[in-house]
């Protein structure tokens, strides 16, 4: 059994909002900044098509799955109760393995996931541990967790309440290390709030942030 990281299922529908819904966004990486407008233009069956419109370059259309992201599947191992934020979470722990590739350079990933219905986020996962090996060596962790369940953050000059995860990717035994906090609201179209990642290369750090200026759901 498989287990999808939580991190890839934080991605929120848009079948939420009306067409006309938009989201302001900038991005900074270093003494870079990037702005765009997202904006939903229309919803067919489950797919949302967004409007992307750079502050510099031309606009372009993308399509999402509108749909919103469901507990992982598999038998419980156990249950566990995690503390977050002051608000106790009664998890399923849930753990699985796969194999991907042939028996020279193929992947074993090994995962264990806990979920909980009363989570914020999407899929309703609350922590997530992934390693991923290959020749037997661990080559790749990856750890998710849910960090606050209601922080308040000012939001284009609102303050929302918002749940925040952060996702710990491992690369090589510590060769590059990424380190990503999100913050998210389901007020804001695609509900994600700020965003500040870390990445680490042997003795180079990057820092990207992402941040919201403007929103609009109808």
């Amino acid at each position: 059994m498989m287990i999808v990281l939580a991190l890839l299922a934080q991605a929120a529908p848009w079948d939420a909002c009306a067409e006309g819904s938009y989201v302001l966004q900038r991005t900074t990486v270093g003494k870079t900044v990037l702005e765009e407008k997202r904006t939903l233009i229309r919803i067919n069956g489950k797919i949302a098509t967004i409007r992307v419109e750079p502050k510099a370059g031309a606009p372009r259309e993308e399509g999402l799955f509108t749909s919103a992201p469901t507990p992982p599947a598999g038998a419980e191992a156990r249950r566990e109760k995690i503390t977050i934020d002051g608000t106790t979470f009664d998890c399923s722990v849930k753990q699985g393995e796969g194999f991907q590739g042939n028996k020279f350079t193929g992947t074993m990933t090994k995962s264990a996931v806990w979920v909980c219905a009363d989570a914020p986020t999407p899929n309703k996962v609350v922590r997530e541990e992934s390693d991923s090996t290959q020749a037997g060596l661990v080559n790749r962790k990856v750890s998710f967790k849910l960090t606050r369940v209601k922080e308040k953050v000012k939001v284009a000059g609102a303050e929302l309440v918002c749940w925040a995860t952060e996702t710990t990717t491992d690369e090589q035994d510590g060769a590059q290390v990424t380190v990503e906090k999100a913050w998210y609201s389901r007020d804001v179209p695609s509900w994600l709030v700020k965003k500040e990642t870390k990445q680490t290369v042997g003795s180079s750090t990057t820092v990207t942030t992402l941040e919201v200026l403007e929103y609009s759901k109808k």
